[in-house]
């Protein structure tokens, strides 16, 4: 049994750890602007309420300032939907039933709440909560990007891992996903014995 366990745990980890290659994560060299694949996450998005705190019934939050460029509109939308679809594989190769239900859609995603009931009245939001910021209420999308926080956070705790508190704030999500991919690498090449083992394994 513990055998068994402990091949579940080391492919657990191989899963997380490869999907550095379907979503690299990665910081350019001014230290602060956050990519994924290839995508740049603007340091000065305003994706994040003032006070940090999600209600179901309004969004939660205060909302901050609007962004600086529908460019850079668009490239946080792409970079969550990317983070949200890296979010659901994680908690699925993890056999972890995340509190909220990431819904990957490309740079249309949502994040969805299933504690609240979708009813006749409320179909046009209900427990959907847009992972972008253009034709939407505002509220609800700082309420999704913090569900989708919170997820990681799930994670983090899953695999042991304290939070990363980077700043700006907008770096903590993308920071904290690289940090489990690369503790997930290296705790699997540990368990292969380390580099060479590996490479032996992958030549063999």
């Amino acid at each position: 049994v513990s055998r068994s366990r402990s091949s579940r745990s080391r492919l657990s980890c191989w899963y997380l750890a490869a999907l550095h290659c379907v979503y690299p994560l990665s910081t350019l060299p001014d230290g602060v602007t956050r990519t994924i694949c290839g995508v740049p996450i603007p340091p000065d998005a305003p994706i994040y309420p003032v006070n940090f705190g999600y209600s179901s019934s309004s969004g939660g939050g205060n909302p901050s300032s609007s962004f600086s460029s529908a460019g850079d509109e668009e490239c946080v939308a792409t970079a969550l939907g990317h983070a949200c679809h890296l979010v659901s594989l994680m908690a699925k190769y993890s056999l972890v039933h995340l509190r909220f239900t990431p819904i990957a859609m490309a740079s249309k995603s949502h994040m969805r709440d299933p504690s609240i009931p979708t009813t006749r009245s409320n179909s046009r939001d209900g427990s959907d909560f847009p992972l972008f910021f253009r034709g939407v209420e505002r509220t609800r999308a700082l309420a999704a990007v913090q569900m989708l926080s919170m997820d990681v956070q799930q994670l983090l705790s899953v695999h042991g891992l304290m939070p990363v508190d980077a700043q700006p704030p907008t770096s903590s999500l993308f920071a904290n996903l690289q940090n489990i991919v690369i503790i997930c690498r290296q705790r699997f090449l540990t368990a292969l014995g380390g580099m060479d083992q590996a490479f032996s394994e992958d030549t063999g």
